[in-house]
């Protein structure tokens, strides 16, 4: 059955044109068996069409909408999917609604590893055909259609069903585009199935309206959802108890054994219950009273109203999209494969999920029973635009039946490096996010994979536990340490990796070592000690910044430890690389080739006992620079003191330098270990390759040369030590 439209105005305002994959809204015109031809005020177009099929995500609701439908009512929304000579091919389901800038027309816009709404467009034994804008058409190959592989097709999915479809393999050559229909692959990250159904049995019931004299739906006000209603029992049956309402002859309410709570009721009997759900097409009300719902009205009201008492919406306004839950069922639902749950911990709050998604419609759902406890995450708050319920997402939507080929089928993922997976935030740390994406799988986001080159400070203060986010795969490591059972992935969410994944491909499992002296990075701290700051620079790179490199302020280098935290973003210099050990060591000060008048350097291996980086510190103090410095030794009579510039490097004060003005005793007020502020006012090197440092601690020291320091060797400068 095709339906007839009339355009009332068209979304689109270059020269009035319905391009291919634009939204536009029309008035039906005429409504046959087979086809409907619409009059399009765009230029161009004077026909449209919308099969059967397309005039909704749910297949329970086609024949529905089918039904009611007649010459007059408007479409809002309908999406342009392909045209034919004059003819318009359209589509008014929610999900290609939605997602229409997404929705690709030419294999070019195609991003392997992604995930895309579509619909089916044609069966076969050997696969699945799938197809988007303008008859772009993808094929799941039989074995990649189903978690199961011994599913039939034809009993997996009918022609028109929406579909969400995994991108495997873009072939530019031959434009051929390989696709999975695999639940573990393809499930739902948000509500949008669950929300169709209630947006369009909303409009089912307006229309079934349309000719009656009936005052429409504003019987529905009087029974929102958690509010108390009075009735009497009709008639009480096996499976549960039926309600009358005074004020409307047409309207019942049921209320299940299960949300009895063990009261026994007899007929004629007046009763208060909440309710729990409500049916606009059969106008039928869910009750309970079960006191877990009724006592919370008590203990929130003083004075009961006879007729209604909406419960309190603190619990709503306290809960927040992509937050975790705990839930209860309450009433699973076969109308529409729907449950309702409560949340306990919020006051009860009521809320809908769908038992079955997008790829699953055809597949028996998952059983459940009242009481039964479930996870789920909050997807949407009660609006106009989810028809005023709370939607959640069954954490069991993404999970596979396990069957023996599934578990197969489980253990041998599609999941490879470079694939883009829906992914839910399990735990927040400081340096990583932890997550869980597909049937069962368990990875982490690792702080440095969170945004491009380190840029963001804190780049996990904006997320939530139960926070649906798109990831990159980028590794597959060991064995997980918590579970060793199970494998853990490495993802990224850096934005380059999420929209360009094509171009990175098998690279992003190989992390090169490719860094040079003086290149500015980010790193993030993972540990201190007394001496140096740890840097975590990617997910296998190290680097180290020693105390005396992180300020020349001595009220600062004495805070080292209370300065930096765990966590916190740090910029620097490469200083030295180790390429074995993948470790760096970097200061905050550019770094600049200028060997006749820099601190010489010698190449020196990593400390295997400590672990640190001391090596190959070239132009690294200049002469001129204003550096931090540690008393190392103070020399007797007039010698002046040592001063530790860098973990093997010290220089000299000669005593003349260490105050501005003449003191009897200018070495008073120092001790061994402190902390001072020098300028480095000259270095020299000798041909047995000693060197020599001049400094001052003088404040007013520009222009004025110290006299020439006693040469000293690093060797020396440990004895004295």
């Amino acid at each position: 059955m095709l339906i007839l439209v009339i355009y009332s105005h068209v979304w689109v305002t270059d020269d009035d044109v319905a391009k291919l994959g634009t939204i536009v809204s029309g008035v039906v015109e005429r409504v046959t068996p087979h086809a409907a031809i619409v009059r399009v005020n765009a230029k161009g177009y004077t026909k449209g069409t919308i099969s059967a099929e397309h005039l909704s995500d749910h297949q329970g609701l086609v024949g529905l909408m089918k039904s009611v439908l007649k010459p007059g009512y408007e479409f809002d929304q309908l999406l342009v999917l392909d045209a034919e000579s004059n003819n318009l091919i359209l589509t008014a389901k929610y999900s290609l609604i939605k997602s229409a800038k997404q929705l690709p027309a030419e294999v070019s816009q195609i991003c392997p590893h992604s995930v895309i709404h579509g619909y089916v467009c044609n069966l076969i034994e050997s696969g699945c055909f799938v197809r988007y804008i303008e008859r772009l058409t993808g094929f799941a190959p039989r074995s990649k259609a189903t978690d199961d592989r011994r599913t039939n097709l034809s009993e997996a999915f009918y022609i028109g069903q929406s579909v969400r479809s995994y991108i495997l393999d873009v072939s530019s050559e031959t434009g051929r585009v390989t696709l999975s229909l695999k639940q573990s692959l393809c499930s739902s990250t948000d509500a949008s199935f669950i929300q169709e159904y209630f947006l369009l049995e909303e409009k089912i019931a307006k229309l079934q309206l349309s000719d009656s004299k009936s005052l429409g739906l504003n019987w529905v006000e009087d029974f929102s959802i958690g509010s108390v209603v009075e009735g009497k029992v009709s008639d009480v049956k096996d499976f549960g108890v039926v309600v009358s309402f005074e004020k409307y002859d047409d309207v019942f309410g049921f209320v299940t054994h299960y949300q009895l709570g063990g009261i026994t009721v007899e007929t004629g009997s007046i009763v208060r219950a909440v309710v729990l759900d409500v049916a606009k097409i059969e106008h039928l009300v869910d009750l309970s009273l079960r006191a877990a719902f009724v006592d919370i009205l008590r203990e929130e009201t003083s004075k009961v109203d006879i007729n209604k008492k909406k419960r309190k919406k603190e619990s709503h306004k306290e809960l927040e999209v992509h937050q975790t839950v705990d839930a209860m069922v309450e009433i699973v639902k076969d109308t529409y494969l729907a449950s309702v749950l409560s949340i306990p911990q919020y006051n009860f709050a009521v809320g809908y999920a769908s038992l079955t998604d997008y790829n699953t419609q055809k597949f028996p759902p998952r059983q459940y029973v009242n009481g039964q406890s479930v996870i789920a995450t909050i997807m949407a708050l009660p609006s106009p635009a989810t028809a005023g319920r709370l939607l959640l997402l069954l954490k069991s939507v993404s999970e596979v039946t396990e069957t023996s080929s599934s578990k197969r089928a489980k253990k041998k993922s599609g999941y490879d490096v470079g694939a883009v997976v829906q992914a839910e935030i399990t735990e927040i740390k400081t340096l990583e996010l932890k997550l869980k994406f597909g049937s069962g799988f368990h990875g982490r986001v690792h702080i440095t994979e969170a945004n491009d080159d380190n840029a963001v400070e804190n780049p996990f203060k904006d997320f939530r536990i139960g926070q649906t986010l798109t990831a990159v795969i980028v590794s597959k490591t060991n064995k997980s340490e918590n579970n060793r059972k199970n494998y853990q992935w490495e993802l990224s969410i850096r934005p380059s990796l999420v929209t360009g994944s094509t171009e990175m491909g098998g690279k992003l499992g190989n992390e090169d070592f490719s860094y040079s002296i003086g290149q500015h990075v980010t790193g993030f701290v993972y540990k201190l000690d007394s001496e140096w700051i740890w840097l975590t620079i990617s997910r296998h790179v190290k680097a180290q910044l020693y105390i005396l490199d992180s300020s020349h302020e001595p009220t600062e280098l004495q805070e080292f430890q209370k300065r930096y935290t765990v966590g916190k973003a740090i910029s620097g210099y490469i200083l030295s690389a180790n390429k074995e050990k993948k470790l760096l060591r970097f200061v905050l000060r550019p770094i600049y080739s200028a060997p006749d008048r820099t601190l010489g350097c010698e190449t020196i291996k990593i400390d295997d006992t400590s672990n640190h980086l001391n090596g190959n510190v070239s132009y690294h103090i200049h002469e001129g620079d204003v550096v931090g410095g540690r008393i190392s030794k103070i020399l007797p009579g007039v010698g002046g003191m040592l001063i530790k510039i860098d973990p093997h490097h010290y220089g000299k004060v000669h005593f003349t330098e260490l105050t501005n003005l003449w003191v009897s005793d200018p070495l008073s007020g120092y001790h061994e270990g402190q902390f001072v502020k020098c300028k480095v006012l000259e270095i020299s090197h000798s041909v047995k390759g000693t060197f020599q440092v001049d400094l001052s601690l003088r404040t007013t020291s520009d222009g004025i040369h110290s006299q020439k320091s006693t040469t000293v060797n690093n060797s020396e400068l440990n004895n004295t030590v």
